[in-house]
């Protein structure tokens, strides 16, 4: 997924792309966080779902152990994850901290950039809450935010957390358009 959005980014309008907007001398940055899941807390759900999401992170490390894999579909929650994926989601659930590595005070560093941000979501998908939604682009105070939630016309039948990402063209030209427009905007001589 990420070296065709790159691709298609680089011919649209020949620019980096930042999978974390931390850096000022971007033009425009794609926040693409599936789960959007940066400072999402459980009460961002409802009780039910909140209940659910505490039980898994706390089975998750016996039950990747035990089936080498996570069996989603056996749960009724997510589909079927590899191991690593789902113990780290786990580890971030229960914290309510993602992991950027050596990265410092992300929030803050967010909070500085002043370039346009797209954030997506997906119909059909009943992992994430809208409170989650909101939270995940709070940190963005200095941006400039656009919102897009994709449907059927977008996507066709590949919608929810992750069947996007099974056939990802609708998010890639959407994500292509949003590029081209974000960079119209910043290029040099142009107003917004």
């Amino acid at each position: 997924m990420k070296s065709e959005i790159e691709l298609t980014a680089a011919d649209a309008v020949k620019i980096p792309i930042s999978w974390f907007p931390v850096d000022q001398a971007l033009r425009a940055s794609l926040l693409l966080l599936p789960a959007l899941g940066i400072r999402a807390k459980l009460y961002d759900y409802g009780l039910k779902s909140s209940l659910r999401i505490r039980l898994l992170t706390r089975l998750m490390p016996a039950v990747t152990r035990l089936f080498g894999y996570y069996p989603g579909t056996r749960f009724g929650f997510g589909g079927d994850e590899a191991r690593t994926l789902m113990r780290q989601w786990s580890t971030w659930a229960q914290s309510g901290k993602f992991d950027t590595g050596r990265m410092r005070n992300p929030e803050e560093q967010t909070a500085r950039f002043t370039g346009p941000v797209l954030s997506l979501a997906f119909e059909r998908d009943d992992l994430v809450s809208p409170e989650a939604l909101k939270r995940a682009v709070s940190p963005f105070t200095g941006a400039r935010v656009e919102r897009r939630v994709l449907g059927a016309a977008e996507q066709g039948e590949y919608l929810g957390h992750a069947g996007w990402a099974k056939q990802p063209d609708g998010v890639v030209k959407v994500v292509a358009e949003w590029i081209s427009r974000s960079c119209d905007a910043v290029r040099p001589g142009r107003t917004a």
